[in-house]
């Protein structure tokens, strides 16, 4: 994303809402008003979130007997990061050119307290929340439902049959907020959180890249000076690059061994790029019989390059350790060069583990293939 804000400079600019979207300020930059008792003293930090990452800090300041002020300026609404004695608690809300006023307490009932707000003053940060209500209420409240039915039925026969009401509904959770998410869009297009939502929507669901493509074309004009709008465009045409057919973004990584793999080098074989982490059981549980296809294929032309999105670098060298992975390894953010290749962001890497068969020719085959395709494939390719 671009640089989308600057300190607070100015004195005056005009303010309009047109259609829905904020193209214009009423003030000078922004002024946010914290009254936060619980928190007493220490300090407070407002952030940019720019995709997974904080891009930049807008302003810190004190907090006294937990009241605070912060200052700054940006140029278009955007999603903002509230860090208060760092880290110790964290929220995040939409923050634009005005007069805002943060209330608030920290629910201790959960097992890791978390910090409730209440932000007034700000109209594309109330569009967002009524957003995420719109998406996420109804299949929550359903579920939860569901949930406590099951837990309160003595009837065994009733209970097997929530048991798997409650499972489906879980393990189709995501799939459902995906497409309340892509409605919503469509029937909000003049919404000032449209485009943030899509560009959301690209990174949680990868799936069905023609849909989002229509509903991007589809967004009005009024939505091009969001900076999500673009962050959209870009992300939609590295989705269009991953689907079968496409040209997959090339990478040079610094491998475990301190080797450089590059998948340009690679062209003339048939490799599989998989995301996975130490701490994925259905990653780990997958090498078994990748195993076996790599030992039956290797000198034929097939190669695997798996990528380690652990945080934790001695938590992923010890899974190396024990899994004992006999193809390239390399890992997103270790060492530092790798980190700056963006590898998550670039294959649109939104669950795990996530996969990506390449021919021999650089192409995309598939994605989030399963043995038997993969198998069937290399069959095809070697064994003709």
């Amino acid at each position: 994303m671009n640089k989308i804000f600057k300190k607070y400079i100015q004195t005056s600019v005009g303010c309009l809402f047109l259609l829905g979207t904020l193209i214009g300020c009423s003030r000078s930059g922004f002024v946010v008003h914290g009254n936060i008792p619980e928190l007493k003293n220490g300090t407070v930090a407002l952030k940019v979130i720019d995709g997974r990452e904080v891009s930049e800090v807008l302003d810190s300041t004190e907090v006294k007997d937990g009241v605070f002020v912060l200052k700054g300026e940006v140029d278009s609404p955007v999603m903002a990061l509230l860090e208060f004695s760092e880290g110790a608690y964290m929220t995040t809300f939409f923050i634009e050119n005005s007069e805002i006023s943060i209330k608030g307490n920290i629910d201790r009932e959960r097992k890791r307290p978390i910090l409730n707000i209440e932000v007034e003053g700000s109209v594309v940060d109330q569009a967002h929340r009524d957003m995420i209500s719109s998406i996420y209420d109804e299949p929550e409240a359903r579920l939860e439902k569901l949930r406590n039915k099951y837990e309160q039925t003595t009837d065994t026969v009733l209970k097997k049959q929530l048991k798997h009401e409650v499972d489906s509904l879980s393990r189709n959770f995501r799939s459902t907020i995906s497409q309340r998410r892509r409605d919503y869009i469509r029937n909000n297009l003049n919404s000032p959180v449209a485009a943030y939502a899509l560009s959301n929507e690209m990174s949680y669901d990868d799936t069905g890249v023609d849909e989002l493509a229509d509903i991007f074309s589809k967004l009005p004009k009024s939505q091009i000076s969001s900076p999500y709008y673009s962050e959209a465009a870009a992300k939609l045409k590295s989705l269009e690059a991953l689907e079968p057919g496409g040209t997959p973004p090339s990478f040079s990584l610094i491998g475990v061994n301190g080797e450089e793999l590059s998948l340009d080098a690679l062209k003339g074989k048939v490799v599989i790029v998989d995301f996975w982490a130490s701490w994925c059981i259905p990653c780990r549980q997958s090498f078994p019989h990748l195993k076996e296809l790599y030992n039956a294929y290797k000198e034929k032309g097939f190669e695997i390059i798996t990528v380690s999105v652990d945080r934790d670098k001695k938590a992923w060298m010890n899974a190396l350790e024990k899994d004992q992975l006999p193809w390239l390894n390399t890992h997103s953010f270790f060492p530092e060069q790798n980190k700056e290749q963006q590898m998550e962001q670039r294959y649109a890497v939104n669950h795990y583990p996530k996969t990506y068969l390449i021919d021999k020719e650089g192409k995309v085959v598939a994605k989030d293939v399963n043995h038997e395709f993969v198998e069937n494939y290399l069959k095809s390719q070697f064994e003709l």
